[in-house]
């Protein structure tokens, strides 16, 4: 049994639009919410479309489970960048830009859309053959249009201008005719054109767009760690001012005691209290240093649920419980190694570099002269039908001149110049930012050893000076002076324990470590 001749260029354009081994696959659902043909084709798939296909961006600093503040939580860093990377911000901006990146993607990727346009009209017009005769003319014609990333495009056509006598339109059988048909570029266009550009940019803008958000998070991570050790450290320098107050509170004391008892001049009362005095005006600045940094860091703990930033309070703190190490040459060396292969920056400039070859792609196919080969056949049906319809040609354009494809092409290849430039800057300036992070984290490591013996002698001599004034062998104005200078060794511990910690922040930061 023979098919009508129209019916093989109508299966023709069915295959097109719901290929047979979708059906066979079972990607097509009768009933689903994305009919085949509102999906793009896409022919002949390049490097650069299967990339971003693939790439998966791999989140730098590591993910965090989610994690909100509560009044009550212990602290610690881990728990403070958890809370920062689920509700900051920045961060949660940056998430916003990756869905907009995505959904700028879906845009480009309209161009390839399937569309369908149709004209029904009804004219009454001056016959072409005899003059001065009137015409009522009908044309009715419509098309849907299937367009491909590779360029080539397909097309089914319906007339249906069933006129009697000569008008301005081609005219039909009583049934219509019915064609498909198709149109490859040979030269310009083909496999690179405006629209593929256009979505592979976007394409790779998206990807672009998830390292962005690494970068982003890497900086607030360190910016948060930097607060929260500024507030662990203010806390404990608290606490060492709070307990020289309180030893010379019990010193006042214990001096209008010996006063009473005889054992010292009533003048040293007012020695005692002018020390309480100071200390206590000590304590009140230090209680204005800690609340200064828990409003710094309460910022990096503000989300989106709260009305307002949490308070921080003394039942927050918890002890650092890192101890403090050198950082060998190998861990340096093993740094710098993995922070030039996870560095969110060096990975922007790869797929930059991706985005500039797509431009000169583009700009070396734009200098091509564009010659289209275009082939339709279908069927005339109907009264008046003629059967077998079909046409075929081709459609020819030749710039005479380059310059807007020569300047576009000499732009690209000099930014993947620029770009060249730029990666080999940035390798060099990592490793210097590992070796210096590395090198402030172990100054800071060798100067704590040095304030910890400083410390362990200042609390001899104060132990000493007190026995002495036990004897009366010392005086009250000197015992203080001994007590002043070990609670400043204790507070230089405490400073160079927290430039310490800053400082192996920086080197897990730069590192890509955190």
């Amino acid at each position: 049994m023979s098919l009508p001749i129209y019916v093989a260029p109508i299966l023709l354009l069915s295959c097109l639009i719901c290929p047979p081994e979708a059906l066979a696959q079972g990607k097509v659902d009768s009933g689903g919410s994305r009919p085949a043909i509102l999906s793009p084709i896409a022919l002949f798939r390049d490097d650069v479309d299967r990339k971003i296909a693939r790439t998966k961006v791999k989140e730098i600093p590591r993910p965090r489970p989610e994690k909100s503040f509560s009044p009550g939580l212990k602290l610690t860093i881990e728990d403070t960048r958890a809370i920062v990377d689920t509700s900051y911000q920045k961060i949660l901006q940056g998430r916003v830009e990756i869905d907009k990146a995505e959904a700028k993607h879906l845009e480009s990727k309209g161009a390839f859309d399937p569309f369908y346009k149709h004209v029904s009209e009804f004219k009454r017009i001056q016959d072409i053959v005899i003059t001065g005769k009137a015409k009522n003319a009908l044309h009715n014609e419509g098309q849907i249009e299937l367009p491909t990333k590779s360029g080539v495009r397909f097309f089914g056509r319906f007339r249906v201008n069933p006129n009697d006598a000569s008008t301005p339109f081609l005219q039909s059988g009583q049934s219509g005719e019915y064609t498909a048909g198709l149109l490859i570029p040979l030269l310009q266009g083909l496999g690179i054109n405006k629209d593929r550009a256009s979505e592979q940019r976007a394409g790779l803008g998206k990807v672009i767009s998830r390292i962005n958000l690494n970068l982003s998070r890497m900086n607030v991570l360190f910016d948060t760690s930097l607060a929260y050790w500024e507030w662990i450290m203010s806390y404990k320098k608290l606490q060492v001012v709070t307990a020289q107050l309180e030893l010379g509170e019990a010193q006042e004391n214990l001096v209008r005691q010996r006063v009473a008892d005889g054992d010292l001049p009533a003048i040293l009362i007012a020695e005692a209290e002018k020390e309480v005095r100071k200390r206590r005006g000590d304590q009140i600045a230090a209680t204005r240093a800690m609340a200064k940094a828990g409003f710094k860091l309460a910022l990096f703990l503000s989300g989106r649920a709260e009305s307002k930033p949490p308070s921080l309070s003394p039942a927050n703190f918890t002890e650092p419980g890192i101890e403090p190490k050198e950082i060998s040459e190998a861990e340096i060396a093993t740094a710098t190694k993995r922070a030039l292969s996870v560095r969110p920056e060096l990975q922007v400039i790869d797929l930059r570099r991706d985005i500039a070859r797509v431009e000169l792609r583009l700009a070396k196919n734009l200098m091509m002269p564009q010659v289209n080969l275009v082939y339709r056949q279908g069927a005339d049906t109907g009264t008046n039908g003629i059967g077998m319809v079909l046409s075929g040609g081709v459609e020819m354009s030749v710039p005479l001149r380059q310059r807007r494809a020569r300047g576009l092409a000499r732009q690209a290849e000099l930014e993947l110049k620029n770009l060249d430039i730029e990666e080999h800057f940035l390798r060099q300036r990592i490793t210097l930012e590992v070796e210096d992070a590395a090198s402030e984290a172990n100054a800071a490591y060798g100067r704590l050893k040095q304030a910890e013996e400083e410390l362990e002698r200042s609390r001899r001599v104060e132990k000493g000076e007190q026995a002495r004034f036990d004897l009366g062998d010392s005086s009250l104005l000197v015992v203080n002076i001994r007590q002043r200078e070990r609670a400043e060794s204790e507070k230089k511990v405490i400073d160079t324990y927290g430039e310490y910690l800053k400082g192996l922040a920086a080197f897990e930061i730069v590192s890509g470590n955190i």
